[in-house]
């Protein structure tokens, strides 16, 4: 049989001594396209940290008569409300991942980012700015499809696999230190430049102090979309895929299901004291107009209560006539029936379940739901520890630009400085996180690792005011103490983050938490059944821990 994008059950299994290496041919390809998912991946990372800069300066440009000690709110907006989209967003690119392929994720995402960083660096107002970094959140599905791919553009080769997703990862960063020293470099040139000679370029730039940063954001994301369409091929087997000419008709009707769902709750309140419901629309789909009769009754059901006797019907069936002459048929039910059918629903829920509750696909794949989720106590308090260290150590790398641009009770400095700090610690970052990580899980284990990574993750940002008694002595004093704080807290937030990566969570779960090109419980296990599981799994839990 023949393989797919790793999917095949006949693929050999890692770890089998009778599978075949890949040819040169295919190392190339793979280094190719692994290139590419690093390039994606790059411009993602630099569209979310190259604001970081000048994140407090960009309301001050665009909002008239603010000033810095009034700027915290704005910038807090500006920069929270992508991460807030994204959120939202993250599941259901996973649904279009799983529906219409990795790689249209991947090229959707990386071009309408190229647009937008570009429409970002022209924003007129303050609350276009705000509105175009909304819609950067909820455009961007890089990281859902790119992880997927990373393990499935190996085909079961654990070898291969393991080096582009190292690379791919590398890529947090990198990104970390490039976008915010270009972020801080770049912003407002004019005057932090005022001996470079910008010509005619020079009223756009007043104009448009941000540009410069955005620009660069949205080239480096056009270079990523030529590089995926080049050399990425589309793992999601072709009985799975939809084609692209199906996502614009497919957005219609969602719209319009939605819309008529709408409609129906409306018209059920409206309707009010009406014995029957309308359920669907039948053969015809619309609306009675002219005549409407009862043409028979399609069956009774009995609420059994030991005697046999029967109670309201369950459902009906109307037929009518349209202003065309067309029949149409509207199936209804009555409230006797839909209590009746609750109570068989509410008796199945109550059976007790030894594990998370899950939804069963057509290709007999498990797909774990929010609800179901969050209803396991032990993933529950899991999670709620993941949202009180992230959102503490968001709020920690929010707050340090406003506290290095504020006047009185903080530094002072412009944005280069600011920059400085950030690939400062990108440069730490990528020196030592590996190594710190790879050290503790060997020496610690899971648990400690946790314990200690969650811990300096956070708390030593309450020392950043330190740096205010560090100004006397020097600048490169206050600059070295900031990227060593800040670059800890980074590495060990990183380390936290690859603790909740299955397996290693401190408990097992139900195997639908996962989809199958995620799961680790046996020690490499066949990475080749990864499109056969759904990315949907493995991002709702992302999804839950990015909440």
């Amino acid at each position: 049989m023949a393989n797919y994008g790793g999917v095949d059950d006949e693929e050999p299994k890692r770890g089998d001594s009778n599978a075949k290496p890949p040819s040169d041919a295919e190392v190339r390809a793979h280094a190719r396209a692994t290139l590419a998912l690093c390039s994606s991946v790059f411009a993602n990372f630099y569209l979310t940290f190259n604001v970081v800069p000048y994140s407090g300066f960009m309301p001050l440009q665009l909002v008239p008569g603010l000033s810095r000690a009034q700027v915290g709110v704005y910038a807090g907006v500006l920069t929270g409300s992508m991460k807030i989209a994204s959120m939202f967003s993250a599941y259901p690119w996973g649904v279009i991942s799983d529906t219409y392929g990795r790689k249209f994720c991947l090229l959707f995402s990386s071009s309408t980012c190229s647009v937008l960083m570009v429409a970002f660096g022209f924003s007129p107002t303050y609350g276009f700015a705000v509105g175009v970094r909304v819609l950067l959140g909820l455009c961007n599905g890089v990281m859902t499809a790119a992880r997927v791919s990373a393990t499935e553009l190996a085909k079961g080769n654990h070898e291969l696999e393991a080096q582009g997703m190292g690379l791919i990862m590398s890529m947090v960063g990198v990104g970390m230190l490039v976008a915010p020293a270009l972020g801080g470099l770049l912003s407002e040139p004019v005057t932090q430049y005022p001996s470079v000679n910008f010509g005619a370029f020079e009223p756009l730039l007043l104009r448009f102090p941000f540009l410069l940063p955005n620009l660069v954001g949205g080239v480096v994301n056009a270079v990523a979309t030529i590089m995926v369409a080049l050399t990425v091929e589309e793992t999601l087997p072709p009985h799975r895929l939809r084609g692209v000419e199906h996502v614009l008709p497919d957005a219609l009707s969602l719209i319009r299901d939605k819309i008529s769902g709408l409609a129906s709750v409306w018209g059920k309140a409206r309707r009010g004291g009406s014995e029957y419901e309308e359920v669907d629309g039948g053969a015809g789909g619309g609306r009675p107009s002219l005549e409407v009769r009862m043409s028979s009754l399609i069956t009774r059901f009995s609420d059994s209560s030991g005697d046999g006797s029967e109670t309201d019907p369950l459902k009906i069936a109307v037929s009518h006539t349209d202003d065309c002459g067309v029949g149409a048929e509207v199936a209804c039910v009555s409230r006797a029936g839909r209590m009746s059918f609750s109570k068989a629903l509410q008796a199945q829920q109550s059976i007790p379940r030894s594990s998370l509750a899950s939804v069963v696909d057509e290709e007999g794949n498990q797909d774990t739901t929010i609800s179901s989720l969050m209803g396991e106590k032990r993933v529950r308090e899991l999670l709620v520890a993941y949202w009180v260290i992230t959102l503490a150590n968001a709020a920690g790398a929010e707050c340090f630009p406003l506290f290095a641009m504020v006047l009185e009770g903080g530094l002072g400095v412009e944005e280069v400085f600011i920059g400085a700090v950030g690939t400062g610690g990108g440069l730490l970052f990528v020196a030592s996180q590996y190594f710190i990580f790879s050290w503790s899980m060997k020496y610690w284990g899971l648990h400690k690792t946790m314990l200690v990574s969650g811990f300096v993750a956070v708390t030593p940002s309450i020392l950043t005011p330190v740096a205010i008694l560090l100004l006397p002595v020097s600048m490169k004093a206050v600059l070295v103490f900031l990227i060593v704080l800040n670059g800890s807290m980074s590495i060990f937030f990183s380390n936290w983050n690859a603790c909740k990566s299955p397996p290693p969570l401190p408990f097992p779960l139900n195997a639908s938490l996962v989809p199958n090109e995620a799961k680790r419980a046996e020690p490499h296990n066949d990475a080749t059944t990864a499109g056969k599981g759904s990315s949907r799994n493995w991002t709702l839990l992302s999804y839950l821990c990015m909440g």
